[in-house]
């Protein structure tokens, strides 16, 4: 019996913690984000500041997510010819303008470009006044845009 009230305990503490955050939450103003705040991407480095990466192109089955099934991904291993301590994996975008060849899983790449994000998905509350699907959580994503192909 003690160690049913120990757990109950245990369980209740970690619920209003994790509540108590989703409560809690800092608050920003988006137009802060113009002349305030420095976002820092997943790569390291501000967003939209030009940087040079390397790595090798993956396809997206090898993260076993839905999200990224069927999708080409970017593994990251270099950064301004700086070895990252861990590889990240980012999703990429191209200009239709920019020619961008060779982008098939298993191959090398060195792009320059900038990393850039905004706010994805769908909020739960928005399924009360639409039909449920399926879709990733509403979050801030990121992703790479590739401006050039450096041979």
């Amino acid at each position: 019996m003690r160690n049913i009230y120990f757990l109950l305990l245990i369980i209740s503490f970690l619920f209003f913690t994790v509540f108590s955050f989703a409560i809690n939450k800092s608050k920003i103003s988006y137009g802060s984000l113009n002349y305030k705040t420095l976002v820092i991407g997943s790569l390291g480095k501000p967003l939209g500041k030009i940087i040079t990466i390397e790595g090798s192109i993956i396809d997206g089955e090898s993260t076993r997510t839905k999200e990224d099934s069927g999708k080409l991904l970017l593994e990251v291993y270099l950064v301004d010819g700086v070895k990252l301590k861990k590889p990240v994996i980012i999703n990429y975008s191209t200009f239709s303008w920019a020619s961008i060849k060779n982008i098939r899983a298993n191959n090398k790449f060195k792009y320059i470009g900038y990393e850039t994000g905004g706010m994805t998905g769908i909020p739960d509350d928005a399924f009360k006044y639409i039909p449920r699907v399926a879709t990733k959580s509403y979050g801030f994503s990121v992703y790479f845009q590739i401006c050039k192909e450096v041979s």
